[in-house]
């Protein structure tokens, strides 16, 4: 099966292809899918009603019908397992049980891409049971408390089961040409067949796309069908682009980081020198401070120097006063006071001493 990120939904894409099959017979009967059995998760694929009980369906798999039909469908890669064949006997009997039928009047039909071999075996080694081949691609179980047919989808005849053998992703570019040809003679709407048989035969959609352009276009726009391919493209090129988105952002986180640690580091530098400056800022005013003491103390010993001199004057003056009194020469006075002669002179002089 071709590997497809969308997973495809062939249980819908049967139902549409039952009806399809069974369309001539559209207003006789009723098409219940996924029918409930009880209040747990417990339910059939579909469960077919004929509404007219004298209606025959001349249709090869359905001629096996009676009012209520058990449907149980196994898309392809999927296989029908002996546990599958008796659980759907279970659904009969709470079927039956619920809707107070007869399980005699009930039928239980089997659909299989893939040949049914392990309950096939199984029934061979049930002795009371026979098969017998209705037709290509239909078994029919005989001697079962109901009737029961395996139908195995791939076998069935082309012309006779367009909608049923179109359930592959092995179509060929033939039969899809039938299956879009045919659709417009149905009176209903088989979206979800054409849409499971697009995403499973991508190639096939491609190729016919080619040949029928438009036309093909608009059927799969209608679908809803977008090619895988094109979204992965677009995906490819939106992980790109946001590889790259990334790979910037990483690297402007990387150059922000750089640029912080690099602000962080200056910071700390700036933080550093700015100690270094209070620290000499400091030491400035300490030697400031330190410079105002000492020219406060030179100004204290000048003026205390001032003072003695002052006062060495005084005493000197008052010493030359006293001996000039005492009628002592001037130049014993100068040598004695060791001031200047001619200031002794004045001062004899202002003190009105005459000269000797």
């Amino acid at each position: 099966m071709p590997d497809t990120t969308e997973k495809t939904q062939w249980h819908p894409a049967f139902y549409d292809a039952m009806r399809a099959e069974l369309n001539e017979y559209e207003s006789c009967l009723s098409f219940i899918t996924d029918r409930p059995l009880t209040a747990e998760p417990l339910k059939m694929d579909m469960l077919i009603i004929k509404k007219l009980s004298d209606v025959k369906i001349d249709k090869n798999f359905g001629r096996i019908f009676l009012r209520d039909n058990i449907i149980e469908y196994k898309a392809p890669g999927d296989s029908l397992s002996v546990n599958d064949y008796n659980k759907v006997f279970g659904y009969a009997y709470i079927y039956a049980y619920l809707e107070k039928l007869d399980i005699r009047e009930i039928t239980v039909t089997f659909v299989a891409s893939a040949h049914p071999d392990n309950v096939i075996a199984y029934l061979g080694q049930r002795k009371e049971i026979t098969l017998e081949q209705a037709s290509s691609g239909i078994l029919y179980v005989q001697n079962e408390i109901m009737p029961v047919q395996i139908i195995t989808s791939r076998l069935l005849p082309r012309e006779e089961n367009l909608w049923l053998t179109s359930l592959t992703d092995k179509l060929k570019g033939a039969q899809f040409e039938k299956v879009l040809e045919e659709r417009g003679k149905l009176s209903i709407k088989i979206g979800a067949l054409l849409h499971a048989i697009a995403i499973a035969n991508p190639e096939i959609i491609r190729e016919e796309s080619i040949k029928m352009g438009a036309s093909l276009s608009a059927v799969l726009a209608e679908i809803g069908y977008v090619d895988r391919s094109v979204l992965e493209e677009e995906k490819k090129q939106i992980i790109m682009k946001a590889a790259e988105k990334i790979a910037k952002l990483a690297k402007d986180a990387e150059f922000a980081r750089i640029e912080k640690e690099r602000a962080e580091e200056e910071k700390a530098r700036l933080k550093i020198e700015k100690a270094r400056v209070e620290e000499e800022k400091a030491r400035v005013e300490e030697e400031k401070a330190r410079a105002e003491k000492d020219k406060a103390c030179a100004e204290e010993d000048k003026a205390q120097l001032r003072t003695e001199i002052i006062k060495l004057k005084k005493n000197s003056l008052e010493t030359a006063i006293d001996m000039l009194r005492h009628e002592m020469p001037t130049d014993v006075v100068s040598k004695w006071t060791s001031l200047p002669e001619d200031e002794i002179l004045k001062l004899k002089a202002d003190i009105d001493i005459p000269l000797s």
